[in-house]
């Protein structure tokens, strides 16, 4: 970098790239820099000194902040009672019931459903390259083989759903048959029924998140637990999928 033209240009290519916060935190760690590069004698020059941040550019929250019990109720209920949504409440319930990725859901055959031992087993997912192209079935994310409990509510819709299906069968299928395209639900679907049920907006996956925070936080669970429930390690369970549900109440130091 030689002149206040390459500074300028640089940081535009920073702007297209980060959030407007994280822009801000970059600028001032090179704006740093180049004051301590002119004191020592590195350059003559502090090309990103009059460079100037971003304003209203604090943190955005949480894109994947879970759900609140309220909001869950709210959602699953457009589900159940909105007419072209209605074929899908079973799969969103199982999602936040659950905790699975949506492709270990779309995945999920009936012979890893034990409706006696009220367990399920999450082994294998459908996937589809860039959302749109075939439907590929492979191991889970990360290979992981994992048995989840079921609960009240999950058991009873698919003590509900079970026929006399093959065992090869889909326990969650698109309208017309078929296996459900994530990606697409998540656009026509979802994203709807967030609108209808006056949630603010978080992606699909935000149902995973959703039940490892409430699990911890309502239920007790310790983190390992967690990580196991999630079929990922400790670390990143404890850095990308646990958050605040409730606000915590302040100890009482006063009389």
């Amino acid at each position: 970098m030689s002149s206040i033209q390459d500074a300028e240009r640089f940081c535009g290519t920073l702007q297209k790239r980060l959030t407007g916060y994280n822009y801000n935190n970059c600028l001032y760690t090179y704006k740093e820099f180049s004051r301590w590069a002119v004191k020592h004698g590195q350059t003559t020059q502090d090309y990103f000194k009059d460079i100037s941040p971003l304003k209203n550019s604090t943190r955005q929250k949480n894109k994947r902040e879970p759900f609140t019990t309220d909001e869950i109720k709210r959602i699953l209920e457009v589900f159940r009672t909105t007419e072209f949504l209605d074929h899908y409440a079973d799969f969103v319930l199982f999602l936040f019931c659950s905790g699975t990725r949506p492709s270990e859901a779309v995945g999920l055959r009936w012979s890893s459903v034990d409706l006696e031992a009220q367990t399920i087993i999450i082994q294998e997912a459908i996937v589809r390259r860039g959302g749109h192209g075939p439907a590929i079935r492979k191991g889970t994310k990360n290979g992981v083989v994992r048995t989840l409990a079921l609960s009240a509510p999950a058991l009873a819709m698919l003590q509900r759903r079970r026929e006399e299906n093959n065992p090869n069968d889909l326990v969650f299928t698109a309208p017309k048959g078929g296996v459900i395209n994530a990606s697409s639900f998540a656009k026509r679907y979802w994203n709807k029924a967030l609108q209808l049920a006056k949630v603010p907006h978080r992606p699909l996956y935000t149902t995973r998140h959703t039940l490892i925070s409430h699990g911890i936080e309502s239920e007790n669970w310790t983190v390992a637990q967690a990580a196991e429930i999630a079929g990922d390690s400790v670390s990143t369970v404890a850095k990308h999928y646990i958050h605040q549900v409730t606000m915590p109440s302040m100890p009482d130091f006063g009389e």
